[in-house]
């Protein structure tokens, strides 16, 4: 005789879907915010991995561009969980605007690979922890100063306190409400 059949699966409710898993979220550091005074809105942000300070094409160095409310992502490591390495930086140029004023970047930001948040204050650390380390250590991979001591000297410097977050994005936090 032929084996019986499987049991029929159970009904589910009226009204009940069965939906799929969203996608994974992006790794960490494959987004981020860029902010001057306000957020930037039209920045082209590469990752420096070579450390000239100059992008160098897609394929070697990932760029983006920044949304109207300073956002970024580099949708090339969404899924795969390893972000881009090597620092962030944003070069001026005629589209790269403050999203409140209007008024053009006046000069090029950066930021450590290890944060998602581009600001005058990350730019005082990478070039901090470059003037410490030498021009050796375009990568920062040469460490003579620590990026912990050189935000601790930054904050210290600009009378801040010991635990604010130098990557610390507040526009973030204001338009979420918090």
């Amino acid at each position: 005789p032929p084996p019986p059949s499987p049991p029929p699966s159970p009904p589910y409710a009226p009204g009940f879907r069965v939906l799929p898993f969203p996608p994974p979220p992006p790794c960490p550091l494959c987004v981020g915010t860029a902010s001057f005074a306000q957020p930037l809105s039209g920045c082209d942000v590469f990752v420096d991995a070579d450390g000239n300070r100059a992008p160098a094409g897609a394929a070697a160095e990932p760029m983006t561009r920044t949304g109207a409310d300073g956002s970024f992502a580099f949708p090339e490591y969404g899924e795969e969980g390893g972000g881009p390495e090597g620092p962030r930086v944003i070069m001026p140029h005629a589209g790269c605007i403050d999203a409140h004023t209007g008024l053009a970047l006046p000069t090029s930001l950066e930021s450590l690979g290890t944060v998602a948040h581009i600001s005058p204050l990350t730019t005082m650390q990478v070039n901090l922890l470059r003037a410490a380390n030498g021009r050796r250590s375009r990568r920062l991979q040469t460490v003579v100063m620590r990026d912990v001591d050189a935000a601790a000297r930054v904050r210290a410097s600009l009378g801040l306190p010991s635990g604010w977050d130098l990557p610390y994005d507040a526009h973030t936090d204001v338009a979420a409400g918090i």
